[in-house]
């Protein structure tokens, strides 16, 4: 039993000591502090949140309440708005500080109060559960009794058997249809002795069916052990692919050099024929010394001797030209002679010498210059050091 309240710095309420019965009336007029004198009682049971209680001019507010076993609790509150508890047991000699607790009431505390807001009456509440609907008016009832843990069985409860029913409903929704697939299967059992005579008879084909499948896996098995083979020789032919194309290139160029010889030889027969006109030329100018001699032996007629050499020498003039041709044409004949037999000595030596060596020939633009271009032999000599080689 609770026998003593003790206030200090509340509100209106500088130092009151109130002692407590089993029933304490609080009497006096109008703002003499009663209702501070509740409001502390109420701070202390659900720690009171900010500090404009806490009365002017001092630094904290507390509250004590006592039993009758002289133990107590005692709740203060800083104007900062920090609260601590105090549990005091007169008994054990023991004290027991709760520090830093926010909004909350130590659960010692509210055990040993044995009190709830709803416990306290305020000045201003309407008549005690009167005007309260009946949900409100249980709970708080079961804040006053802890009935609330026998309602929350009974709501758990009432949720497990709504479960259940509903369990119960879709287990015989199940049997239910589980009888109609029974029935539907019941209907099928001749049809199903049918088809286990037609699989009784049907057994030795399917057996060489599974045969002909055994050997067909068989040869499928066979066949993908060639695919490494396969991948071998795609490997193989991808590494004589540039080989190939080096081939390719190396035809190309000897097709290249058949065209030019094909126009030597040509160039070379019409230097032949241009030999065998001055030939001709030349025994035209043998035959006409004669004729010439004899004319002047006879004396012939001037006029007629002046028009032969007119003819004459317009035929000299004609043979000078050609004999000029024919020179230039010789000179020709001699430089194609030359530049062929220095391109055969240049391919020879290519193909001695530059054979086996990376870039190939073919690919160097060095050695495709000196095979088409003057002084081959030298070109080639000279680049024969600059060449890479074959490691």
């Amino acid at each position: 039993m609770l026998t003593h309240l003790t206030v200090r710095n509340y509100q209106s309420i500088a130092d009151a000591d109130l002692p407590l019965g089993s029933i304490t009336v609080v009497t006096g007029p109008s703002s003499s502090g009663k209702s501070a004198l509740l409001r502390a009682l109420f701070s202390l049971i659900e720690n009171t949140r900010g500090s404009a209680f806490v009365r002017h001019g001092t630094s904290t507010a507390s509250v004590v309440l006592t039993d009758d076993s002289t133990d107590e609790v005692a709740y203060t509150k800083s104007a900062k708005g920090s609260a601590t508890y105090r549990f005091r047991d007169m008994v054990g000699q023991a004290d027991q500080d709760y520090s830093a607790v926010g909004s909350a009431v130590p659960e010692d505390i509210t055990t040993w109060l044995n009190l709830l807001p709803a416990s306290v009456g305020r000045q201003f509440d309407p008549p005690f559960l009167l005007t309260d609907s009946p949900a409100e008016v249980a709970t708080h009832f079961s804040a006053l009794t802890q009935s609330r843990v026998l309602q929350d069985a009974v709501s758990h409860l009432h949720k497990q058997r709504s479960t259940q029913t509903a369990d119960s409903k879709a287990a015989r929704k199940l049997a239910d249809d589980y009888d109609a697939r029974l029935a539907k299967v019941a209907d099928l059992v001749p049809l199903l002795d049918h088809h286990h005579t037609r699989l009784t008879t049907d057994t030795p084909a399917l057996r060489e069916a599974h045969k002909r499948t055994t050997a067909l896996t068989d040869a499928y098995r066979t066949l993908r052990s060639f695919i490494p083979e396969l991948g071998r020789s795609k490997a193989y032919a991808a590494e004589l692919a540039p080989v190939l194309d080096e081939a390719r290139q190396a035809q190309h160029t000897m097709l290249d050099q058949a065209a030019r010889r094909t126009t030597l030889r040509a160039a070379s027969s019409a230097l032949a024929n241009e030999l065998d006109l001055l030939d001709v030329f030349t025994v035209y100018r043998v035959d006409l010394a004669p004729v010439l001699t004899e004319a002047r032996a006879r004396r012939i007629d001037v006029e007629k001797v002046q028009d032969n050499l007119l003819t004459l020498r317009d035929a000299l003039q004609r043979l000078v030209t050609h004999a000029a041709d024919l020179a230039a044409a010789r000179k020709r004949l001699t430089e194609v002679s030359a530049h062929l037999s220095r391109t055969r000595s240049t391919l020879a030596l290519v193909q001695s010498e530059l054979g086996r060596r990376t870039p190939p020939p073919t690919e160097c633009p060095v050695c495709l210059q000196a095979l088409t271009g003057e002084d081959a032999i030298a070109r080639v000599q000279e680049h024969m050091t600059t060449h890479p080689t074959a490691a």
